[in-house]
């Protein structure tokens, strides 16, 4: 099986390091959403500290070229990471094409597949949540259902971009191997 050439670094980090991995990790106008033992929360890269490690099970910070991931199964244990990244991709496909002995594809689209996730919002019952300076701090949603969830984006936003990324066997079989939320639409 091939190796997940989109990877660009991972690794494991106890939870005393990992705020200094946070903050090692954190591009400039990135977004986040975290994942807690008591909620959800979401904001851009600059809002990080929100966050508190002590109760955070997932956290996914990212933009339209890359994602860092870590998550943990429970509380006290590591975190595992992973930065999934357009260019490291690009980079090893180009191996690929070189590579005399090669069995994979040679073309970057036959590795990831982008999707669309439709947001469930009540546009009519979300509120945006204005800053001094006038920018759009996040939206308050509403679902259809009666639901809530607060996003870092503009009420009209209507999806979520992903990326799919896909791992080949050495039959040339294929698998849906991991994703990454790419941005806001």
């Amino acid at each position: 099986m091939m190796e997940r050439i989109w990877i660009k670094e991972n690794g494991v980090c106890d939870e005393e390091g990992f705020s200094e991995l946070l903050n090692n990790q954190i591009p400039e106008s990135c977004y986040y959403v975290a994942y807690q033992t008591d909620g959800f929360l979401s904001g851009r890269s600059d809002e990080i500290n929100d966050v508190d490690v002590s109760k955070l099970l997932e956290i996914r910070i990212f933009d339209d070229q890359m994602e860092f991931l870590a998550r943990r199964s429970a509380l006290k244990r590591s975190f595992v990471w992973r930065i999934a990244d357009d260019m490291t991709l690009s980079e090893n496909v180009k191996q690929l094409c070189n590579d005399k002995d090669n069995v994979y594809p040679t073309e970057e689209s036959m590795y990831f597949r982008i999707g669309y996730q439709t947001l469930d919002a009540n546009s009519d019952k979300s509120n945006e949540i204005i800053g001094e300076d006038g920018r759009i701090i996040k939206t308050a949603f509403m679902s259809t259902v009666g639901g809530q969830y607060s996003l870092p984006v503009a009420k009209s936003t209507q999806k979520i971009k992903t990326k799919t990324y896909y791992r080949y066997d050495d039959d040339g079989m294929v698998s849906a191997d991991d994703f990454r939320i790419c941005s806001f639409e």
